[in-house]
């Protein structure tokens, strides 16, 4: 199944025709349901969802880091609910994703990113994205991004 899931994300990624603000939505949501089955989810969208055609590496690096977020709750968080925004308006995109997990102490002078997270600061950093990871013990995690649209 998973590799099948693997398959799935890697054709939608690059084919051509689906490469629309609204179709990426619409593959957010999708996603969400699969993953979030377990957990109580919100999924708001705010501002506008076009049909512009998004370049090929903005599409993947969001969706990526989308789906890295969510699996990260899935296998780590513990937590109970998960609320995701995704705001679209004067030409940027803001993906808020909170949960209300176990969180670790990022702050902390001894905690060590693991592989996960610098994945997601590197892809950020590719489409020069602004992304913040806030998280304490017991209080849950919540990551940030904010992006212009291309």
């Amino acid at each position: 199944d998973k590799t099948i899931e693997a398959m799935r994300d890697i054709v939608w990624l690059i084919r051509p025709g689906e490469e629309t603000w609204q179709q990426m939505l619409t593959r957010f949501r999708e996603t969400a349901a699969k993953l979030l089955r377990a957990h109580e989810y919100t999924l708001v969208v705010k501002g506008d969802a076009n049909d512009d055609r998004l370049p090929l590496e903005f599409k993947r690096d969001i969706f990526l880091i989308y789906k890295e977020v969510l699996n990260n709750i899935v296998r780590h968080a513990e937590a109970e609910n998960v609320d995701i925004e995704i705001d679209c308006r004067r030409n940027r995109l803001q993906l808020s994703i909170k949960d209300d997990g176990i969180g670790f102490n990022n702050l902390d002078q001894e905690f060590r990113e693991g592989n996960g997270l610098r994945n997601l600061r590197m892809r950020a950093q590719a489409i020069g994205a602004n992304l913040r990871v806030r998280s304490a013990l017991t209080e849950g995690t919540s990551v940030q991004l904010v992006i212009p649209m291309p």
